[in-house]
């Protein structure tokens, strides 16, 4: 297999960026469900941390340095919005 190139995590300005996402399992399918699509994400090169906080049944994506196949860039924040 091809070392993937590491990607990177920025804000509109370059700014490097650490994202971490939870994603709540409810069951035993919804975790099956989410392995599998981290599998799929692997197969076409994307590949990222990911953890499970045990305690609160959270499955964790992190996206920052180990992020690999893809770019994330985030253009808008809540705080900058103009009504």
């Amino acid at each position: 297999m091809v070392p993937l190139a590491k990607s990177k995590v920025v804000d509109n300005m370059g700014r490097p960026c650490h994202v971490k996402i939870e994603i709540p399992v409810k069951d035993k399918q919804s975790l099956d469900i989410l392995f599998k699509a981290e599998e799929l994400l692997r197969q076409i090169g994307i590949e990222f941390d990911s953890g499970m906080d045990l305690e609160s049944h959270v499955r964790e994506w992190e996206f920052d340095s180990s992020l690999g196949g893809a770019r994330v860039t985030f253009y808008e924040f809540a705080d900058e919005k103009k009504e």
